[in-house]
C-alpha cells in the first residue's frame, strides 16, 4: 500500500512473466488478508473511523499516483506493475465503508470481487507481456506496433484484462468497482466515489 509500494515495480518487472504473474495475482493480497481478519474478526474493538478512513486515504493515494506513474512508463511490465499498484489501492477502499456487518455490505462484496477480478486480470496480462517480450526481444512499448499481427491472442487476453481494470461491464472489475461506488454514496462518503471514477479513467489512459 502506497507509501510502502517502492518494492514493487521493480520486483514485478524484473521477474519472469510467471513469477509476476504470482506475485501480483497472490502474493500481494496476502497482508490485505492478514488486515482483515485482525482487523473484522480477531480485534474488531480496535477498528477506529479515524484508522479506516486513513487507510482509504492512502489506498486513493495509491490509486491515483499509481495510475499516473503508470502512464510515464516506457516499458509495458513496469506499467502493467504500476497499475498493480493502483488496483491494490481500490482495496482499501472499502475499510471505511463497510458496517457493523460487513458481510451484508456492498462494499465488502466489492473488495473481495475487485481482489479476485484483479488477480485474473494482472496474471493475464503479465502472462502475455511475457510472452510479448519473448516474441520481440523487449517489451518497450513504443515498439509494440504491429504485435498484434503475431500474437493475437496474447494481445486479445492482454486486453481483456485491461478491460477489467477499466471497470467496463461485463467484466469482474467492473461489478466491483461498481459496489464500492454503490456503497461510497449509500455511506455518504461520496469522495470515495470521485476516486473509483477518475481511477478507471486514468486506467483507460495507460
Amino acid at each position: 500500500l502506497f507509501p510502502f509500494h517502492l518494492w514493487l515495480p521493480p520486483a514485478h518487472a524484473g521477474a519472469p512473466a510467471a513469477g509476476s504473474a504470482v506475485l501480483s495475482a497472490l502474493v500481494v493480497k496476502g497482508s490485505l488478508f492478514l488486515l482483515m481478519r485482525l482487523w473484522f474478526d480477531t480485534f474488531p474493538s480496535l477498528r477506529e473511523p479515524a484508522d479506516m478512513q486513513l487507510l482509504a486515504l492512502l489506498g486513493a493515494l495509491a490509486v491515483i499516483i499509481g495510475s499516473v506513474t503508470a502512464l510515464r512508463q516506457q516499458r509495458l511490465k513496469l506499467l502493467v506493475a504500476y497499475s498493480t499498484v493502483a488496483q491494490i489501492g481500490y482495496l482499501f477502499l472499502m475499510f471505511p465503508l463497510v458496517g457493523a456487518t460487513p458481510l451484508a455490505s456492498s462494499a465488502w462484496t466489492g473488495g473481495i470481487l475487485q481482489a479476485v477480478s484483479h488477480a485474473l486480470a494482472k496474471a493475464a496480462m503479465f502472462l502475455s507481456a511475457g510472452l510479448l517480450a519473448k516474441a520481440l526481444g523487449h517489451d518497450r512499448i513504443a515498439g509494440l506496433a504491429g504485435v498484434g499481427r503475431v500474437l493475437p491472442m496474447s494481445i486479445f487476453a492482454f486486453g481483456l484484462g485491461g478491460l477489467s481494470l477499466m471497470g467496463l461491464p461485463p467484466s469482474g472489475g467492473f461489478v466491483a468497482k461498481w459496489l464500492l461506488l454503490r456503497a461510497s454514496i449509500e455511506a455518504g462518503q461520496w469522495w470515495w466515489s470521485l476516486v473509483i471514477v477518475t481511477g478507471g479513467l486514468f486506467t483507460g489512459g495507460y
